[in-house]
């Protein structure tokens, strides 16, 4: 596993030439050295860009745009992460949101296309600028999920703004920052808002900025949040934590020349994959383990496919779920997230996430009084699950069998190998699809089942059975599902007149 690099990109001007600002400038400097001494940024990766009366940077654009050449030169995509800040004036603009760059204007989300291409694991936006967080991204947008498309780039998104389209974002002078960047900082520094492993996320970043700078400003400063952080994102952490870390740096460094981390010195070959490695792991023996069951693994299945009766079946075979109809596809994704949780098969690198998305009720001005006693034992709240595709620690087959008759169920099943905490997860999920009347779209099931395996001689071989004997049962699952199929017609045409 790669070593995650965070690089920033951060932006403070002071010296316009229309009302100049006084604290954007320390608003930078200040982010950036709190970047490094408690987000294990290093100091080389943070791009700080600064413009101010006696020290003026002239062409911001120029240099925003030279820091994106030099940070895609060693950005290894979706794995490393980044973080942009900008401290300045905003102005909301023919319905976008900009950012002032001296006498030309950005548009924020071109700020956003541009990092987005580096493809980052993890990528927070903050910006403290009047008229900022007004159609951005998500709202006011029709027919694009905007934040969905950023997300698919990432493990997680975070954008900040300062204030709304109609507000100003206020600088103070007895804090020399403007309000929200201080609360930012203030965040960051209040060791009481870290969990007990010394883990500070963004998602209590955002709620202490949001509440504070409402409270500070007499609630006509409303920052504006748009967060998909998928799993237990670390943004910040505890100086004593940090100070343990540092001794390991140069342990844990990746050259930019070739991209590579240092990792556990193991001799990698078929020999030393016979050992048992238990509950650690070394990265090579992960990486040769699945390299050496990949064909194996495949070829099983072609070998099931090309033996099974596919008489009245259209076959659909995929490298992921995207065999199955977007609907199927979800709640197989579903299943095999909160089994891998509730059986405690944890994956390896979040290549599982579960995110708890809170529901909220529309307000009583815009319902009836009975439809909102309705609502009262409805869910508070809904997970999201996330299956990384792009995560190397993974190895996925499904298989639709797409029934042209009516005689017939249509079928799936579903065999999704993965990098576990302690070894190996297998995931396997079948089901089937039963007649509602017009087609086969009454989804049953699905049927999933997780089972956890040790790196030893073993491991191969025993998952490779494992596959086998399901293929065997679903054979005959499939039969017991299409003599049913028989019987139920057959049954109407018997009791029918």
């Amino acid at each position: 596993m790669e070593i995650e690099r965070r690089f920033g990109i951060i932006i403070g001007i002071n010296d316009y030439k229309v009302k100049p600002l006084d604290f954007c400038v320390n608003d930078a400097e200040s982010i950036a050295q709190i970047l490094e001494e408690k987000c294990r940024f290093d100091k080389k990766d943070i791009h700080l860009i600064t413009s101010k009366k006696g020290n003026a940077t002239k062409d911001i654009t120029g240099n925003f745009e030279n820091s994106l050449k030099e940070i895609e030169k060693e950005f290894i995509p979706h794995n490393d992460s980044i973080f942009f800040f900008f401290a300045g004036h905003g102005k909301y603009l023919l319905e976008k949101s900009t950012l002032q760059f001296h006498d030309s204007y950005m548009v924020i989300e071109d700020v956003f296309q541009k990092i987005n291409g580096l493809f980052p694991k993890y990528q927070c936006y903050a910006i403290d600028a009047c008229e900022s967080g007004g159609k951005v991204l998500t709202r006011g947008l029709d027919n694009e999920d905007f934040l969905s498309k950023y997300i698919s780039r990432s493990q997680g998104i975070l954008f900040m703004y300062a204030s709304t389209e109609s507000e100003n974002a206020k600088e103070k002078s007895d804090l020399s920052h403007g309000l929200f960047t201080n609360f930012f900082l203030q965040a960051i520094n209040n060791e009481e808002m870290y969990d007990e492993e010394g883990i500070l996320t963004p998602n209590r970043i955002q709620d202490y900025i949001a509440k504070e700078t409402l409270r500070d400003s007499g609630f006509k400063q409303t920052p504006v949040i748009e967060n998909r952080t998928i799993g237990y994102y670390p943004f910040a952490f505890k100086e004593n934590n940090n100070t343990q870390e540092k001794g390991k740096k140069k342990e844990n460094k990746r050259t930019a020349k070739d991209h590579k981390s240092i990792k556990t010195e193991v001799i990698v070959s078929e020999k030393n994959i016979n050992k048992e490695y238990f509950p650690e792991v070394p990265y090579e023996i992960r990486q040769l383990l699945f390299n050496n069951i990949k064909p194996t693994f495949e070829n099983e299945l072609k070998v099931w496919i090309d033996r099974v009766n596919l008489n009245d079946y259209e076959v659909i075979f995929e490298d992921d779920f995207r065999a199955f109809n977007s609907d199927a596809e979800t709640e197989v994704k579903d299943s095999v997230v909160k089994k891998s949780f509730s059986d405690k098969v944890i994956s390896l690198n979040n290549i599982f996430t579960s995110e708890r998305e809170v529901i909220k009720p529309p307000s009583i001005s815009t319902i009836s009084v009975i439809s909102a006693l309705m609502r009262k034992n409805e869910p508070e709240y809904v997970y999201r699950n996330y299956i990384n595709w792009n995560e190397n620690g993974i190895l996925a087959k499904s298989i639709f069998l797409k029934s042209k008759t009516i005689n017939k169920v249509s079928v799936g099943i579903s065999f999704l190998i993965y990098q576990a905490i302690y070894g190996v997860g297998l995931a396997d999920t079948s089901f089937y699809l039963d007649y509602n009347g017009y087609s086969n779209d009454n989804f049953k099931g699905p049927f999933t089942t997780i089972k956890p395996y040790k790196f030893n001689e073993k491991t191969t071989s025993n998952i490779i059975e494992s596959i086998k004997n399901k293929l065997v049962s679903f054979d005959g699952m499939v039969t017991q599902w299409n003599e049913k199929r028989k019987f139920d017609i057959e049954d109407f045409d018997r009791r029918s007149e």
